[in-house]
């Protein structure tokens, strides 16, 4: 299970990702706390955030999530370098939304999803942009928020639960929110999904953060320093 949570103010992007993988081999399930769903874009103020089905065909050859982002981001540089946040989304899923489709017709239960969070070169403000692509052939995708919540795991952060925390934390003030009080909005909602969750947990209980800001992106949250280091691609 995933959860995703994103805020966007008039300065910065939060994200915050859990780690958790589930491996099915035959009868056998096998799950890992230290997998990466946050991928900040190198030289760039963007990230690309996945939940969903993470191993993608390119043709017959399965290719895993990170080196599935690290293809896209390599061999279609141009999508990133768009005068607009709109044509950069419309090109993202040029690329991307065919091998999405191919690889849910024969393989994987649910869906393919996918964040776009940044800036773009002429854009005053950052925004979050969604495309899901679903089993039975529908596309959705949503933006213009200044909270999301994304990934399975979202059934445990309905908007009753998370808009309006206390008159600190609450969505109408995210705009106007510091690093450090989006910070604590973000753990406070995370923690919430992991109390409403059942047990035993569908998610890490640690998990990734990033910030990204006009003159660029940092991690805020990656506990292990083998994780930190991780090469963005």
């Amino acid at each position: 299970m995933t959860l995703l949570i994103g805020t966007v103010s008039d300065e910065h992007v939060f994200l915050t990702a859990d780690c958790r993988c589930t491996i099915r081999d035959g009868r056998m399930v096998r799950r890992v706390d230290t997998f990466q769903k946050i991928f900040p874009v190198r030289d760039k103020s963007l990230a690309i955030v996945h939940h969903g089905e993470n191993v993608f065909l390119q043709g017959q050859r399965a290719v895993s999530l990170k080196d599935f982002v690290i293809w896209v981001v390599r061999e279609n540089a141009e999508v990133f370098e768009q005068p607009s946040i709109e044509k950069m989304i419309e090109r993202f899923a040029a690329v991307v939304g065919p091998i999405a489709k191919h690889t849910l017709r024969y393989r994987g239960e649910k869906l393919i999803g996918f964040w776009l969070a940044g800036f773009v070169s002429t854009s005053a403000k950052p925004k979050i942009w969604e495309r899901c692509w679903f089993k039975d052939g529908r596309e959705e995708g949503q933006d213009g928020q200044n909270l999301f919540v994304g990934g399975d795991g979202r059934e445990y952060l309905l908007p009753r639960d998370r808009d309006f925390l206390d008159s600190t934390y609450n969505v109408q003030g995210i705009p106007r929110m510091s690093v450090k009080s989006v910070g604590a909005y973000h753990d406070k909602l995370y923690e919430k999904a992991v109390q409403k969750a059942p047990k035993p947990r569908c998610f890490s209980r640690r998990n990734d953060q990033l910030v990204i800001e006009r003159d660029g992106w940092r991690w805020v949250q990656n506990p292990e320093a083998a994780h930190a280091n991780r090469p963005s691609p």
